[in-house]
């Protein structure tokens, strides 16, 4: 009887803890159910956060292109994140990768932050993603476009300030011409080879993936201790320029620099030195032009020629002259002209500045009365006596006929290597004259004697027009946005934006 009871009693505790234990097993699983449900309810809620930040970005995107009729009211309030302007980025442009050719332009954002740290950012035209994982990321990418040698590139800048929500977007002059700036660097910048892009952003690791993904033959470079992404890209300029009988053309508009660079016609008597007379006039599509050393292209050549004589010592002898606009076809070249004098005191006088040569000092004379026209280059083609070079071309001789003569490897500087090789961008082209021996051959050019070709030095640089921007090869567009507190006053008729529900 006793083990009966004892076996019922342990039956009732076994029946009791049992159930027991499965009310706690249905509680821990119910906990375990309702805390996983709470996490996917929280993500859920917080990836419908972001979409709804998201969406509203592509609306603020689509929004700019209003602002050109006035401002634009914009709704970008939240409940669960703040929109507010950051603007701690820049994009630099550099032509072939010299940093005289480059230009920087800040770069500002309308960014979306919530409080999981998830971040949206409408940057520069395209919308850019970081998760509170870390993970950076592409949405909708900017208006890059590279292709056949050819970039094109619409940049929106944004600037102002508000605290999320009501907020008016309009837009703001800009002086910024980026393509103008790359340019105007000097030499070496023109006509463009290649471009990097420089991107320095929050974002800059999406920016390298969609440079690397996107961008054709491009090389793509991501810096983390800098906080950038640059890509290098090809490019093929669309001036094309040419020599035809001793002159410069181009297939399209384009503007023209000619620069005297030196001129060497001088000699030494006894224990003077004598400077030839050297005038010039331009021709432009058949017109002619004498801007030197007087400044006037449309006064022609002195009745006297000595008054336009640019070998004058007292006078600088670099000269320069611009024209602009030019029509495709136009021919440019440079006609120059020596004269005779007799060099007596009825026709020259003493400068009064002295030249040392060799140790020795020389006074500098100058002809104020020519006797008669020397040797007249017209450019015609058909004269030994001008050559006109183009990069990479072998030069005369360097050698001068007079210890008191600069050669062309001293005239022409960094133009020319050490083996008489032109150093040019494909856009320039160098005149030689040879102006005191007729029939002149360059291949009889020597170091002692004539003729020698230095006697006068003039550089062409053909550029394309200004006013004939639609054909360049590179195409930045730079949109200045102003996003600013909602004060109801002159807002543009378009509706306002509202974050999507």
């Amino acid at each position: 009887m006793e083990n009966e009871t004892s076996e019922t009693q342990n039956r009732g505790v076994s029946e009791l803890l049992g159930l027991v234990l499965l009310f706690g097993m249905v509680a821990v699983g119910i906990a375990a159910i309702l805390l996983a449900g709470s996490v996917a309810v929280d993500s859920i809620q917080e990836e419908a956060s972001v979409s709804s930040a998201q969406m509203g970005m592509h609306e603020l995107d689509a929004r700019v292109g209003d602002t050109a009729g006035g401002p634009v009211g914009i709704d970008l309030g939240s409940h669960d994140g703040v929109y507010r302007v950051v603007r701690n980025g820049s994009v630099s442009f550099t032509v072939n990768e010299q940093t005289n050719c480059s230009a920087t332009t800040p770069l500002g954002s309308v960014q979306y932050h919530d409080r999981r740290g998830n971040r949206l950012a409408y940057e520069a035209g395209g919308i850019w993603r970081l998760d509170s994982d870390g993970d950076i990321s592409m949405v909708s990418p900017p208006e890059i476009e590279h292709r056949d040698g050819k970039l094109s590139m619409d940049l929106t800048n944004i600037s102002g300030k508000f605290d999320g929500g009501q907020a008016v977007m309009r837009s703001d002059e800009t002086d910024d011409d980026i393509v103008k700036q790359l340019y105007e660097g000097g030499s070496g910048c023109y006509p463009p080879q290649n471009i990097t892009i420089t991107v320095e952003s929050q974002f800059y690791e999406a920016w390298g993936r969609y440079f690397a993904s996107t961008l054709n033959e491009s090389t793509t470079v991501v810096d983390d201790s800098a906080g950038t992404a640059s890509v290098r890209l090809p490019i093929d300029s669309a001036l094309s320029a040419n020599t035809s009988n001793d002159s410069v053309t181009s297939g399209e508009q384009f503007n023209a620099t000619v620069e005297l660079l030196g001129t060497e016609l001088s000699g030494l008597s006894g224990d003077d030195a004598i400077y030839g007379p050297t005038t010039f006039r331009i021709v432009a599509d058949g017109n002619e032009y004498t801007p030197w050393p007087d400044g006037d292209p449309n006064d022609s050549i002195a009745t006297e020629p000595a008054e336009d004589d640019v070998n004058d010592p007292t006078e600088g002898e670099y000269q320069s002259y611009q024209f602009t606009d030019r029509d495709p076809g136009t021919a440019i070249t440079v006609r120059a002209t020596s004269w005779s004098c007799s060099w007596n005191y009825a026709d020259s006088e003493d400068t009064g500045l002295d030249i040392s040569v060799g140790g020795s000092s020389y006074d500098q004379w100058r002809c104020t009365d020519v006797d008669s026209q020397r040797i007249s280059l017209n450019s015609s083609g058909e004269s030994s006596n001008l050559v006109v070079l183009e990069d990479g071309e072998q030069v005369p001789d360097f050698g001068a006929a007079g210890p008191e003569q600069r050669g062309l490897d001293e005239v022409l500087g960094s133009r020319i290597d050490g083996t008489g090789t032109l150093q040019l961008a494909p856009n320039e082209f160098v005149f030689l004259y040879e102006l005191s021996e007729e029939n002149a051959d360059p291949d009889d050019a020597s170091d002692s004697d004539d003729p020698d070709y230095n006697d006068a030095v003039v550089l062409v640089t053909i550029e394309q027009s200004w006013n004939s921007t639609s054909d360049f090869s590179i195409r930045i567009e730079k949109d200045q946005i102003i996003v600013e507190e909602d004060d109801d006053e002159n807002v543009h008729a378009v509706p306002a934006l509202s974050r999507p529900a």
